[in-house]
């Protein structure tokens, strides 16, 4: 998980009160001038992004985590 919020003590809270913070998932404030972000025209929020093993990006609009199509995006990715 990737943030673009400038306020790290912001995102801390934010993180913590929404219970962000799940084993297996990495958890990255990287702010709204990030090359990431700048690469990504990341402007929205949430915004879901898949990217396969190689680092190539797969879907850069991917839908939420409770989209049924997010299966079948993970299980051609780990196929």
């Amino acid at each position: 998980l990737l943030s673009i919020d400038k306020d790290e003590a912001r995102w801390k809270r934010t993180s913590e009160k929404y219970n962000l913070n799940i084993e297996g998932f990495t958890n990255y404030r990287i702010g709204d001038q990030s090359t990431i972000s700048t690469v990504y025209n990341l402007t929205q929020i949430p915004r879901y992004i898949l990217i396969d093993k190689s680092g190539k990006d797969y879907k850069l609009n991917a839908g939420p985590p409770d989209d049924p199509e997010l299966k079948k995006d993970f299980d051609v990715l780990i196929s």
